[in-house]
């Protein structure tokens, strides 16, 4: 008999194999993970993080704006470029070696911007779609800068110490004399003492009267007394107590800026062209005239 003739065997075809070859795959790899359990995604996440993570970490910031400005416009900001420079070094400082996966460089960077003090509430810090670190949130505005000997530290509305410094006279905004207490020895700490914030009330109260306002200089905070305005023409308007504070023998608060605006309109200055006029008591009282 004659022998059967074995089968020749063929090659299988490419597209079944490589289809087999991506199969076998998907489910080995399946039961990989289910074996490693929660330490193979730890490695996944931390290549991820490592790929996705950018060689230069990148920071922007919404600076506050100016009136009719656009939020983030560094030409339309009144935050000098030299604080502005150094708040972009001190979020890449907290920023480093942060992956992409990782929350920890933001809540880094946040506590970092706050300890600043710039910031009323601890900043928002996310991380857009190219890495770039984005930074936002409420400003702390500067109302005015408080004279102690030789330097003026700047303050906010709120009577926060402010990281700037200058040497007196050179800030260009409006001053605080003769504070009772000393400048906080940390950015972001309220001024001590209840001075500070009298003289601040009283400038946001002639800040209602630009026709007022144009002609201050600052306030004098005489060390917890009267608070006395300080013109452009080196004189003194002896105000009194606080806004809204009641002292007696003082008159209202209404009545001392009738007062000014008086002044203002018969003689064209505040302080009526005297080296000094006390406008809170029954009567008006002033010095000698100027010049």
């Amino acid at each position: 008999m004659a022998k059967k003739k074995s089968k020749k065997k063929t090659g299988m075809d490419p597209e079944v194999r490589r289809r087999i070859i991506i199969a076998s795959v998907g489910v080995l790899g399946g039961l990989a993970l289910t074996a490693g359990g929660w330490v193979g995604l730890d490695k996944l996440d931390e290549h991820a993080g490592t790929i996705a993570t950018p060689p230069n970490v990148e920071v922007s910031f919404s600076w506050p704006a100016l009136d009719g400005a656009a939020v983030g416009d560094d030409s339309g900001t009144w935050m000098p470029g030299s604080e502005r420079s150094r708040l972009r070094e001190i979020a890449l400082n907290a920023a480093k070696g942060g992956r992409v996966l990782d929350p920890a460089a933001l809540r880094e960077v946040c506590n970092a911007l706050h300890a600043t003090g710039w910031y009323a509430d601890p900043p928002r810090v996310r991380r857009l779609g190219d890495g770039t670190i984005h930074i936002a949130g409420e400003w702390r505005l500067p109302a005015a800068v408080v004279r102690s000997g030789d330097r003026e530290r700047l303050v906010s509305w709120d009577g926060i110490a402010l990281p700037l410094e200058y040497r007196a006279g050179a800030s260009g905004v409006h001053v605080l004399t003769n504070p009772s207490r000393p400048a906080p020895a940390l950015s972001g700490e309220a001024w001590q003492g209840d001075d500070v914030a009298a003289g601040l009330a009283l400038l946001d109260l002639l800040n209602d009267h630009p026709e007022l306002m144009e002609q201050v200089v600052g306030v004098d905070l005489a060390r917890g007394g009267r608070l006395a305005i300080l013109t452009d023409q080196n004189a003194r308007v002896i105000w009194g107590a606080a806004p809204g504070v009641f002292r007696p023998g003082e008159q209202p608060t209404d009545i001392k800026i009738d007062r000014l605006m008086r002044m203002r309109r018969e003689a064209g200055r505040i302080d009526g062209g005297w080296a000094w006029v006390e406008i809170f008591g029954t009567h008006i009282l002033h010095g000698r005239p100027e010049g």
